[in-house]
């Protein structure tokens, strides 16, 4: 990974899944999120070019844990992503 990666701590759900905790990166040509459990990490990747849509949670039924999310959308699959910034977007954590 490039030292110019920034991370940040978000959870995410995958369509009606469970939460998972982790990190969101912003790549060159893709979206990676990580995290999980250490006994069973998940890693996805959601290329630009393959997001339909992306839009902010506005009811608090579409929110994760009735906090701020944003949602996007694959064009080439049902699935629906929604993340939520457990830190601010201003503050990333540390490249890794």
């Amino acid at each position: 990974m490039s030292d110019n990666t920034r991370s940040y701590a978000v959870v995410w759900q995958k369509n009606a899944g469970p939460v998972t905790p982790g990190q969101l990166q912003l790549l060159t040509d893709a979206i990676r999120l990580r995290g999980g459990a250490r006994s069973r990490p998940v890693e996805h990747a959601l290329p630009y070019q393959a997001l339909s849509s992306v839009r902010l949670a506005r009811h608090p039924d579409e929110r994760i844990q009735g906090r701020p999310s944003l949602f996007s959308r694959c064009a080439r699959s049902s699935s629906s992503w929604s993340r939520r910034s457990a830190a601010s977007a201003s503050s990333p954590s540390s490249p890794t």
